[in-house]
């Protein structure tokens, strides 16, 4: 059990610095840490690196360390400006389910929906994002006409000479596939 006279022992140190404030300069940004996305901190720890107030230690399992200035920051000899990291912006969640708009009219969505797969199969495997294979749009017009050869195909809006080389067998094969 603790007394009062070992309260005073306990907040403060050999150095004669007080308990409250060794926390508040060393596990205060700590406990704060939790808090902060990764991202966020990895930018704040960035810019005390490359400020000279940490150092990275090591190449296998690199560690920080305080730098000399970094002790001097946190004695109050020193002054450091950190710029706010921007924090990620949500993505928004996309819309699962039944498509009511104009657009949508006489398009099969569950052809849609095969379709998109069948796109983003091909994109993987030419490393490029899914929209530079076909448009939305695009695929609603091939779900909704379910064209049946090269020729009625290459009419679609977005299906170009080029597109029609290099997906339009794919696309054929999609579509006689949910025939």
């Amino acid at each position: 059990m603790l007394s009062a006279e070992d309260d005073e022992r306990l907040t403060r140190t050999g150095r004669g610095t007080p308990m409250g404030e060794l926390f508040r300069r060393f596990w205060m940004p700590v406990l704060l840490a939790r808090e902060v996305p990764a991202p966020e901190l990895r930018g704040y720890i960035d810019q005390l690196t490359q400020g000279g107030f940490l150092t990275r230690m090591g190449d296998q399992y690199p560690t920080l360390q305080i730098s000399p200035a970094g002790a001097d920051l946190l004695r109050g000899q020193a002054e450091c400006v950190l710029f706010r990291q921007p924090r990620p912006v949500k993505s928004r969640q996309r819309r699962q389910g039944p498509r009511t708009d104009a657009s949508w009219k006489g398009v099969d969505q569950r052809l849609f929906e095969k379709l998109r797969a069948l796109r983003l199969e091909l994109a993987r495997g030419r490393g490029v994002p899914p929209y530079v294979i076909f448009h939305d749009s695009t695929l609603r017009e091939i779900a909704s006409r379910k064209p049946h050869s090269l020729d009625e195909l290459s009419t679609v809006q977005g299906v170009g000479a080029v597109k029609l080389e290099r997906y339009g067998e794919a696309m054929l094969l999609a579509l006689s596939a949910n025939a």
